[in-house]
């Protein structure tokens, strides 16, 4: 997309310059416990990767056992072993980016860009939300639930910092002589930069860039976890205790509340934004460039085009660092939900999400439960997919969906219930030879929801991936 990277002047004395074009991790994080070289990056969200990858993600919560609990007891990482005075002071100085970063690729070497999320800031946010939440420390899954929101929330912030790279590179074809992204870290002559006044809104402190992203992040959360009822915490609890945490940040990412995502304020501000991305004062909304940057950052002119999100977060390098806190045991490389022979969707990552660890482990079993009675063949196999279903244990049922009897793209659509007739359905085919988890859904009504039934039936094939199993064709 661009013929070479781009450099700013280093300035020591300004902590954007420093924290833009620092090393892989920031020396406040390193010690002897942590190797980066060992801990690569891998395209896509850090969600279903396979153990072979070989990098630290978040598995499923299991107890913890140290000296006090030989047993093991689930619980939240004590104070003391996540050092956490450092964290906090960190956070006053560098707000969100203090637990994870983003890396252009802008910058030299290219093939290191990518988000990089701290296992320890995972698990500070988690802690400091159970405590907004008065949640209890011991529960299973409360744990999870604010874990997987902590998640969640740095790595959309981080992933609004790619959004602005990409929008600015795809003005920069447009102007292929002007290094606009470079310039915008760079302080300019007429103030039009990263950390120039906010001129669309007195109420907000510079940077500007750091407050969309904190509220383009909550925003995300919000509206991921807002149908969960694992941990009996509704979205107004989480909205609320977020952006208590964001007061302890610095300017720019503790006014995220004034630029509430999708609302005047905030088209406001992403016109400035775009405005600083091309150094010029006026919109001038005409300008092709800007045209298609609109899309990038606003996701569409009505807010409607999610293909963005959804395609990028299959691409943009991610890993989630194990900085060796602990002993290690909040970062066990573990299998998360072995699906077996099937490949996994995007969509049916994102449904599974919140599921109970037990659901997900009934699931994998299942998984495991249909390579083996189809002999690793899938679909191909019809009697074995009809044995899987007679020898079922947590699932049963499974037949072609009668509600999708083709799709646009010709396929069956097959699905099984898990966890018995009120539990959970699962959605598979199989293209072009693989099989594959389309969505998955709880069953709380005989219907189908029509969001799932679209998707099974309108989707074009091959569907966007989370996962490839190792020996599909596709691999």
């Amino acid at each position: 997309m661009i013929e070479k990277s781009q450099h700013s002047t280093p300035n020591k004395d300004k902590r954007y310059e420093e924290w833009m074009f620092r090393a892989d991790i920031p020396d406040e994080w390193s010690n002897d416990n942590v190797d980066v070289a060992d801990q690569p990056y891998e395209r896509g969200y850090p969600f279903l990767t396979p153990y072979e990858r070989g990098y630290p993600f978040l598995a499923p919560i299991e107890r913890i056992e140290d000296e006090e609990h030989p047993d093991g007891v689930f619980r939240f990482p004590h104070n003391w072993e996540m050092g956490i005075q450092k964290i906090e002071q960190l956070i006053e100085k560098q707000g969100t980016d203090a637990l994870a970063w983003y890396r252009p690729f802008h910058m030299d070497p290219q093939e290191k860009w990518g988000i990089t999320i701290l296992d320890q800031g995972i698990w500070y946010l988690a802690r400091k939300l159970a405590t907004e939440f008065s949640a209890p420390y011991d529960d299973e899954d409360t744990i999870k639930y604010c874990r997987d929101i902590a998640k969640d929330f740095l790595y959309y912030h981080e992933m609004f910092h790619f959004k602005v790279e990409l929008a600015a590179t795809v003005m920069e074809i447009f102007n292929p002589n002007e290094p606009l992204y470079a310039r915008y870290w760079k302080p300019q002559s007429r103030g039009e930069w990263f950390d120039s006044e906010v001129k669309s809104n007195r109420e907000v402190k510079s940077p500007l860039e750091e407050a969309l992203a904190n509220s383009y992040a909550l925003r995300q959360v919000c509206s991921l976890h807002a149908n969960t009822d694992s941990a009996n915490i509704d979205v107004f609890k989480v909205k609320n205790a977020i952006e208590k945490i964001m007061e302890m940040q610095p300017n720019g990412y503790r006014h995220a509340k004034k630029l509430p995502y999708g609302l005047v304020k905030w088209k406001r501000a992403m016109n400035e934004l775009l405005d600083r991305l091309m150094n010029q004062e006026d919109s001038q909304e005409w300008v092709p460039g800007r045209i298609v940057a609109t899309h990038v950052l606003f996701d569409g002119v009505h807010g409607k085009d999610d293909w963005i999100e959804e395609y990028y977060e299959g691409v943009v390098p991610c890993r989630i660092l194990n900085t060796g806190f602990a002993e290690g045991r909040f970062a066990a490389i573990d299998k998360f939900g072995d699906t077996g022979i099937f490949c996994v969707t995007n969509k049916f990552k994102r449904d599974m999400k919140n599921y109970p660890n037990p659901v997900i482990r009934y699931l994998e079993k299942s998984c495991l439960g249909f390579a083996k009675y189809t002999d690793g063949k899938g679909m191909a196999n019809y009697e074995g997919y009809e044995a899987f279903s007679t020898n079922a244990d947590h699932w049963s049922k499974a037949e072609r969906f009668k509600g999708v009897s083709k799709s646009q793209a010709d396929t069956k659509v097959y699905y099984y219930q898990l966890m018995g007739r009120n539990g959970y359905r699962v959605y598979h085919e199989q293209f072009e030879g693989e099989d594959v988890l389309l969505r998955t859904h709880k069953k709380i009504t005989q219907r189908t929801p029509t969001e799932v039934k679209d998707y099974l039936y309108k989707t074009p094939r091959p569907s966007t991936m989370a996962k490839h199993e190792p020996s599909c064709p596709r691999t």
